[in-house]
């Protein structure tokens, strides 16, 4: 049966006898074989009919062919191997015709094959941001986040976030939710983490759409930028473009243009200076089309993280970091010194040096480790954290009131490890942790 004879399929003129005299043909002229190229010739019609409104490839016309064929199969009775074979390899040669043909007109004019300067150039920046603006406006997010938050009371304070989770309590006891009340007392690095969570989802939420805006207006800026610097040059003018591209856009977006060729693009040099004044414009033109995202609570969650993850890096921001957080062994309340602030120790270099000036060193080191090797908190009173005493002239099973500064001054001891220890050598028993201070005050 000759392909050929698919491209008349779409003139009204006789459709039918035509697709029934080149099937007949195809197939013979027998009773059986009359039953199965008039089924074969409704099938084509059918499937065209239903090809005509399509631009590219659809799988469910596909999967709908395939379902047509064994059905009419099965109405007329012509269920042998052989009528099944033919009837379903004719089908797929049709649909096989009839979809390059859909998809050669669609390359016409949607693919870039053929096209070169300003179009192919506008259409490779305009596909780049496509896929890699949402993460670069992500990240743009972040660090605006960081940097505001570094004047947050909260960060810079432990006392503030401590604060804080006692309010979340109070409002736990309002609203009558003991259950969380106390699972949040029970487990108090989950809540100073869901606390400061919560602090920092508000200063995300509220900058997310003035973000989005300042981050869409500062693209257009220096992509516009870019083409202006580029029109005052004669020669090289397309490679000195994607330079300036890579020199003014964020860094994400720069690093994924590394693909931009400019021999690739060579034809914009030849073309009139104001090329880049229409290149400029699509681009806006692609960037104001740019809704503002939407982030659902999981991806709310991440960047939160990310956002805690470089504030935790020293390196990426020296003035906004977050608190260490790890409990105090009796009160429970967190330690309030910056995340990673325990270090560990520097052997010296076996190296020959003046006995003084090891042992100064040596001094700098212990002094360097007492500052930065110790945990250290605004003590809570310990009956929060489900402690009573063991031992006291009037109070033996009652909650313990004081925080533990308190009990340092007043010479009393707590249970810990199946024995009495004095509040004064806390440090001993808890190495990792400074003496509680008699100026903490209760909370």
């Amino acid at each position: 049966m000759g392909l050929q004879m698919y491209a008349e399929l779409n003139s009204e003129v006789d459709k039918y006898e035509f697709i029934k005299r080149n099937v007949r043909n195809a197939v013979g002229r027998s009773t059986e074989r009359e039953k199965e190229s008039e089924l074969l010739s409704q099938l084509l019609i059918e499937i065209n009919e239903q090809l005509k409104p399509l631009k590219c490839y659809s799988y469910h016309i596909v999967q709908d062919a395939i379902t047509r064929t064994n059905k009419k199969l099965t109405e007329l009775k012509l269920r042998s191997d052989k009528i099944e074979g033919k009837a379903h390899n004719i089908i797929y040669k049709f649909l096989i015709e009839r979809f390059t043909e859909i998809q050669n007109k669609w390359n016409e004019s949607n693919n870039i094959v053929g096209i070169a300067g300003a179009p192919l150039l506008t259409s490779e920046i305009i596909n780049i941001l496509k896929e890699h603006l949402m993460k670069t406006y992500t990240k743009a997010v972040i660090k605006h986040v960081v940097l505001i938050l570094q004047n947050e009371r909260f960060i810079k304070c432990g006392k503030i976030i401590q604060a804080y989770a006692d309010l979340h309590l109070i409002e736990l006891i309002k609203n009558d939710q003991i259950d969380e009340l106390i699972k949040n007392l029970e487990a108090s690095a989950e809540h100073y983490t869901f606390i400061l969570n919560r602090l920092i989802q508000e200063k995300l939420v509220s900058s997310l759409k003035s973000q989005w805006l300042l981050f869409l207006k500062l693209l257009k800026t220096k992509i516009s930028s870019a083409a202006e610097q580029v029109q005052t040059v004669e020669t090289h003018r397309i490679q000195l473009f994607i330079n300036k591209l890579r020199e003014l856009l964020p860094m994400y977006l720069v690093e994924q243009m590394i693909s931009l060729d400019a021999t690739v693009f060579n034809a914009c040099d030849d073309e009139n200076k104001n090329v880049f004044n229409e290149i400029q414009s699509n681009i806006i033109q692609c960037i104001d089309g740019f809704e503002c995202p939407t982030f659902t609570e999981e991806r709310i969650k991440d960047i939160i993280e990310s956002i805690r993850s470089v504030m935790v890096d020293r390196q990426h921001n020296n003035s906004a970091k977050m608190r260490c957080g790890i409990l105090c062994p009796t009160c429970k309340v967190p330690c309030h010194l910056d995340a990673g602030h325990i270090i560990s120790s520097v052997k010296l270099k076996d190296e020959k040096r003046p006995a003084t000036i090891k042992a100064v060193d040596l001094a700098l080191k212990a002094l360097q480790m007492h500052r930065r090797d110790h945990h250290d908190a605004c003590h809570q009173p310990g009956g929060v954290a489900g402690r009573y005493w063991k031992e006291h002239p009037t109070q033996i099973d009652e909650i313990v009131a004081p925080s533990c500064s308190m009990p340092v001054r007043d010479g009393h001891r707590f249970w810990y490890n199946n024995q009495l220890n004095e509040y004064k050598k806390f440090n001993k028993v808890f190495p990792e942790w400074s003496l509680p201070l008699c100026d903490d005050n209760h909370r």
